[in-house]
């Protein structure tokens, strides 16, 4: 009896530490948008961010069946549903808005009636110009520049409690510190589903402007 318990022990143990490892190294270290921290405060950033390339596509639904649609969407650009049919290297964050809302462009983005977008990132140094053209209608490229943003990072799942109540709380440091939101929030998951729970990372990004006394300032 003691025997078995051990070996179901040392089983366990040896699942958990490759599941760890597997988020960690692996995971971890997956190809990121750059940026530059101005001001950090706990769980709580200021960030300075590099311009970087998204592929995006409109979701149905913010449910589950929205999010693995659009899910579906992108990966299969990445893996190949392009011209001339290039594998792309698997990046992080994905990214979602709520309904209405566009992904921050910096060409003018004409606004679908649709209840939310998903993004992928582009791997670093990938241009519009270089990048494969998707095969669907419903996955577009664009160039993102965030300049200053705001994030608060959490561990576990993204549920759409999770995400309000960390959104609530990231406004609210927001205005301490003498900036104001200039764009909806974004939700920002840098795990696929397999990824171990208390390992994983998420954030709410949103871009900021400082306020200033009797008016806000320009972007």
């Amino acid at each position: 009896m003691n025997d078995t318990l051990l070996w179901i022990g040392v089983g366990t143990a040896l699942v958990a530490g490759l599941w760890s490892g597997y988020t960690v190294f692996y995971e971890g270290n997956l190809d990121r948008p750059e940026y530059q921290v101005t001001l950090s405060d706990g769980v709580y950033e200021l960030r300075s961010y590099d311009s970087f390339v998204i592929a995006s596509t409109p979701m149905r639904s913010n449910d589950r069946s929205g999010m693995n649609g659009g899910f579906r969407s992108l990966a299969g650009y990445i893996f190949g549903g392009n011209k001339p049919q290039e594998k792309l290297a698997m990046t992080v964050p994905v990214m979602t808005t709520p309904k209405g809302e566009q992904l921050p462009m910096t060409a003018p983005v004409i606004t679908q009636t649709v209840d939310g977008t998903m993004a992928f990132v582009m791997p670093k140094g990938r241009t519009l110009s270089d990048l494969p053209q998707p095969n669907s209608e419903r996955v577009s490229l664009r160039r993102v520049d965030w300049g200053v943003a705001a994030a608060i990072r959490y561990s576990g799942y993204a549920t759409p409690e999770r995400v309000e109540r960390h959104k609530k709380a990231l406004m609210e440091w927001i205005a301490k510190k003498g900036y104001e939101a200039k764009a909806e929030a974004i939700s920002a998951q840098y795990n696929s589903p397999s990824a171990m729970p208390l390992l994983r990372r998420n954030e709410i990004i949103v871009r900021v402007r400082p306020v200033v006394t009797g008016a806000v300032a320009e972007e």
